[in-house]
């Protein structure tokens, strides 16, 4: 019997997972410092939070979390040495006599908020205004030091602040960037800016608090938020912080990023679940084997067999349990998503009609000018008349001016027209056009005929001339002329010759498109596709790649990149489902 015992001991050890020590860290946390730390219904969520679970995945800490509604009760129980540490605290001189602080911070920059119809010239201006402060908050503290004459408006959260603002309660709000970032969106304000050009120079430098007995874990903190990598850094904090106005990019890859995570978890899950069952097939067989003798080995094998099925039983219902949540997760995310994409299209809306507005301005104000000297130049032939004062020469005189103005004005209206014409190119959906074999070939020839007629210049086909695609010839046509027009618009000299290479497989079609003087300036890329953007104001509008752009992506169903290599050129992909 003592052989079994000791064989039954042996197999529960074997089965069991490999513990290894740690160390349980009970650590207190503010429930309303959102985003640097806060209470997401019963989650507690945030920057410091989420530096907590790096640390705690790659250490030998666990973390207990205890959460405060009182930010003062939660410092008095660190000096009673009722916790640990404390997460995300200012590091002044007052509590440094009773804590110890640990070398990493977390620095929030601090901010000036106004109206959007509001500006001030610097930090002076501002001062002469109506300003709120957070009472009791260590920005307000060093702002109050600054200014120890200046009378503030005090708020008592970050939230009623901002809403203080969006009314008009006061002129301008100084608050931490981080908490001004979430509160924005959080409320959707949007009468609302930074004033980029005051620069306060006031900072919160946030770090964890120990223990003054707690030498030893001021040293493993120190030890393991010295290792953590800055790109993780960067990567917490992007996830909070997002005030600036073209975040809408990176949202989209955190959202794809954490669909990513959350179907690697899933597979490791299932993954798990079966070595689970296969290692207890695994032990039920070894044990069927050795236990096979007697009755009483029988019985001993029977209820360790029933014991680890309903171990298995439980597990599969939790992790059941889980995979609902992670497809509740799943489904909230693409929610968020399609949010997302629709607040995108929008903002490219607003972003078009601006931009149509300022192009129009120009010939459309030439216009009513011209409108303008005409009527006046015939009220002042009326007079003449009237008084019997005309005469031929100022006749003449009239109607030269007034056809000068005749010529502006059309010129101006003929811009207008030129700016509709390029908009009912740019309109072009899917769906409008046929679509059918296409050879590329005949696409590239029929625009550079079109482009450049009669000048002599060398181009290159560095594909079969027999290559076809299912798409539309008059599009493409639009899509290889417009780039051989800004060859031609932008050539930074003689422009020498041009290149088209092409590539086909079972799945993508890739086009490259290259000319000798192509030279795009690093800091333009990313704009290069916009409506009306150009480096050349003789006369272009910038409607060119734009053009290019919308029937490729919105019509052809493919996509086009610039490539800054060695030698730079437009890369061009079509999918051959299309085909």
């Amino acid at each position: 019997m003592k052989k079994y015992l000791i064989a039954l001991i042996i197999l529960l050890v074997a089965c069991s997972p490999i513990q290894t020590s740690e160390r349980v860290v009970r650590i207190g946390l503010d429930e309303d410092y959102a985003p640097v730390q806060y209470m997401d219904g019963s989650e507690i969520v945030g920057i410091f939070p989420d530096i907590i679970d790096w640390m705690s995945d790659n250490s030998n800490l666990s973390f207990e979390y205890v959460i405060y509604k009182n930010f003062n009760d939660m410092i008095d129980d660190l000096k009673n040495n009722k916790l640990d540490a404390v997460s995300a605290v200012a590091s002044i001189e007052e509590r440094r006599a009773f804590a110890y602080f640990t070398d990493f911070t977390y620095d929030i920059e601090s901010v000036a908020l106004t109206r959007n119809s509001m500006d001030f010239s610097d930090e002076a201006d501002l001062m002469k205004s109506n300003v709120a402060l957070i009472e009791g908050f260590t920005v307000s503290s060093k702002v109050e030091k600054r200014y120890p004459d200046k009378e503030f408006v005090y708020v008592s959260t970050v939230d009623e602040g901002i809403k203080g603002l969006s009314v008009g309660n006061y002129d301008a709000f100084i608050c931490e960037l981080a908490q001004a970032s979430y509160y924005v969106d959080d409320l959707n304000v949007v009468n609302l800016k930074v004033l980029h050009n005051i620069n306060l120079d006031i900072s919160t430098d946030l770090a964890f608090m120990i223990d003054d007995d707690q030498g030893d874990l001021l040293k493993d903190f120190n030890m393991i938020l010295n290792n953590m990598p800055d790109q993780v850094k960067e990567d917490i904090e992007g996830e909070w912080v997002s005030l600036t106005r073209n975040e809408w990019t990176i949202w989209f890859n955190v959202i794809t990023l954490s669909l990513a995570v959350i179907a690697v978890i899933a597979l490791f899950i299932v993954i798990w679940n079966r070595s689970l069952k296969k290692e207890v097939n695994k032990k039920t067989d070894e044990l069927t084997g050795a236990l096979n003798k007697n009755k009483d080995q029988q019985k001993l094998l029977k209820e360790m067999n029933d014991s680890l099925e309903q171990t298995v039983e439980e597990r599969t219902r939790e992790l059941l349990g889980v995979n609902e949540a992670l497809e509740k997760s799943i489904q909230s995310l693409k929610d968020t998503q399609v949010e997302l994409v629709e607040a995108r299209k929008i903002a490219s809306l607003g972003s078009l009609v601006t931009a149509l507005s300022h192009e129009l301005n120009t010939p459309v104000g030439s216009s009513l000018i011209s409108n303008s000297a005409i009527h006046s130049e015939l009220k002042v032939l009326s007079r003449l008349l009237e008084s019997d004062q005309l005469s031929r020469g100022k006749l003449g005189k009239s109607f030269d001016k007034m056809q000068s103005l005749c010529d502006l004005n059309e010129s101006g209206l003929n811009k207008v027209k030129a700016i509709i014409d390029d908009f009912k190119e740019i309109s072009i959906k899917k769906g409008e056009r046929s679509f059918r074999q296409v050879k590329l070939s005949d696409a590239v020839a029929l625009s550079y005929h079109q482009v450049f007629k009669d000048m002599s210049l060398e181009i290159e086909y560095d594909f079969e001339m027999s290559l076809s695609l299912k798409s539309n010839l008059e599009l493409l046509v639009l899509v290889f002329s417009n780039l051989m027009k800004n060859s031609l618009n932008y050539a930074v000299l003689d422009l020498g010759y041009i290149k088209i290479s092409a590539l086909k497989d079972d799945e993508t079609c890739i086009i490259k498109y290259y000319d000798s003087s192509l030279v795009i300036k690093p800091e333009i890329v990313s704009q290069m596709f916009e409506p009306f953007h150009t480096s050349d104001r003789g006369g272009h509008m910038g409607l060119g790649l734009y053009k290019v752009y919308n029937i490729i992506h919105y019509t052809l169903g493919g996509k086009i990149y610039y490539v800054g290599d060695q030698k730079p050129h437009f890369e061009i992909k079509f999918p051959v489902s299309n085909d």
